[in-house]
């Protein structure tokens, strides 16, 4: 096969179809837009929970069918705070999140060391 011949068989990797149509660049923009504010509801309601010592050193990651990511700083908050008061995080939040005319419950909160990827 000569050069003519594989410049041919290439194709441009697969991606996203540009330009994009209407449609799904405003779904896209509603949904990033409404994750931002769910998860601006959910920051909000776990610095109310671990107070504002702690919540410089927490963040949330997401929230998927009940269960809600929590990013932490060091080793040690993540032992204290999965150990000692998930429940008592998740309870508060779930108040929080109550009071504040927000049908997302938390069913589980999932810790995670920030930078590391792990649990």
């Amino acid at each position: 096969m000569d050069e003519t011949e594989r410049s041919r068989d290439r194709r441009p990797p697969p991606g996203p179809k540009l330009p994009l149509q209407a449609g799904d660049l405003l779904r896209s923009i509603v949904r990033e837009v409404g994750s931002k504010a769910q998860r601006s509801r959910f920051s909000d309601a776990l610095a109310e929970a671990v107070g504002e010592r702690l919540a410089e050193h927490v963040s949330v990651l997401g929230f998927r069918k009940g269960k809600l990511g929590i990013q932490v700083e060091s080793a040690p908050l993540l032992a204290e705070l999965r150990g000692f008061r998930a429940e008592e995080i998740r309870q508060s939040m779930n108040a929080a999140l109550e009071r504040d005319g927000h049908g997302d419950r938390i069913s589980e909160i999932t810790f995670r060391i920030a930078g590391t990827g792990h649990a």
